[in-house]
């Protein structure tokens, strides 16, 4: 039987949360408005956002035009459908 939705999202969020944490990245939830990204990384004077999606998902439409607002203030959003592509844009980041 495949694994929910939710929980599959879920878990990715998680793990990476988990690996962003123990590698010095102060991690916070995003909650304030539909369409924000899910998590917002801070490190050494950087931040990245992140919209974590289950593999293969889109953002959708409302989401794409927020975070658009985002990026026309010089802060892209980047979709994650896997914990090691979360992971890949960290390192580049801040290695």
């Amino acid at each position: 039987m495949p694994e929910p939705r939710a929980s599959r999202e879920t878990t990715i969020e998680r793990d990476l949360v988990t690996w962003a944490e123990q590698n010095g990245w102060l991690v916070r939830k995003l909650t304030g408005k539909r369409g924000d990204p899910d998590r917002m990384f801070l490190r050494g004077g950087f931040v990245v956002f992140m919209e974590l999606k289950r593999p293969g998902n889109e953002a959708r439409k409302l989401q794409r035009f927020v975070h658009n607002k985002y990026m026309a203030a010089g802060h892209p959003v980047h979709i994650v459908d896997n914990v090691e592509q979360g992971q890949r844009i960290l390192q580049r980041v801040f290695p």
